[in-house]
């Protein structure tokens, strides 16, 4: 069985169980861009709300070096048999390309949220490789203030506001990482494929209350060349088991509430 057609029934389980188990936790978001043309940005679904270059823009640049759009050539998943949405900037000026999705209100019971995504690098490194930055944020878009941010760079993944957290990843590779986030203490853990990496990382914005949506964004004065896939959200801080499937994690039947 191939990695793409493993990974897309992994999420549909993730999927299916999570929603079986509606008494601990409610999905707030979910994208695979599946139903989405490839070339172009993803159109989004019922619930949540596509905003590219981060505030209300309906479009993103679609030129030969710079553009986020729903691709299909083998990132993730061989060629034809899995789509993703693909951010490619190798310009050194101009502004970020950024796609946020508002989902709206979040987290839900106790203050608590679990993000979810694939994530891979292309081998390719280009010259004066730059982050791709993951932001969960409130209010209407991304520059509304961050809670958890990570950076991901040339195979090096950072946190803002914790100096003293890193970790690495293989470029070339799928990863899943999964964001177990408690609103009250405004602290998050960070897994890998299932493995805690990071622990009790810090908001940026200290008293963000509400998280309304997640934002990729590469930065405007460097380069980089990244594919995400398989968003889900859930109002349930999570700690997901480890897993050799394919760096797969099943948010939902293989998940349990975070302990603290």
């Amino acid at each position: 069985m191939s990695e793409s057609v493993t990974r897309n029934i992994a999420f549909a389980v993730g999927l299916t169980a999570l929603m079986a188990a509606q008494a601990s936790a409610a999905i707030v978001f979910s994208e695979d861009f599946q139903d989405d043309t490839v070339g172009e940005l993803p159109t989004g679904t019922t619930g949540y709300t596509i905003r590219p270059n981060g505030t209300n823009g309906t479009t993103e640049n679609i030129t030969a070096n710079r553009y986020v759009r729903v691709a299909d050539g083998g990132a993730i998943g061989t060629a034809g048999s899995n789509k993703y949405l693909e951010f490619n900037d190798n310009q050194t000026g101009g502004s970020n390309s950024n796609t946020s999705f508002v989902f709206g209100a979040a987290p839900g019971v106790g203050g608590a949220l679990a993000l979810q995504f694939d994530l891979y690098e292309y081998t390719a490194v280009q010259a004066s490789p730059g982050p791709l930055t993951v932001r969960l944020f409130g209010g209407s878009n991304d520059a509304a203030g961050s809670g958890p941010q990570l950076n991901f760079t040339d195979g090096a993944i950072t946190a803002a506001n914790n100096a003293t957290f890193s970790a690495s990843y293989t470029l070339g590779q799928t990863n899943t990482y999964t964001l177990s986030v408690d609103n009250n203490t405004k602290t998050y853990d960070l897994f890998q494929n299932g493995n805690l990496i990071g622990n009790d990382l810090a908001y940026v914005v200290s008293n963000l209350n509400t998280i309304t949506g997640i934002s990729f964004l590469t930065n405007q004065t460097s380069a980089q060349r990244v594919a995400i896939d398989n968003l889900l959200v859930s109002d349930t801080a999570v700690v997901p088991e480890p897993t050799s499937l394919v760096g797969v994690v099943l948010l939902g039947g293989l998940l349990r509430r975070r302990r603290r």
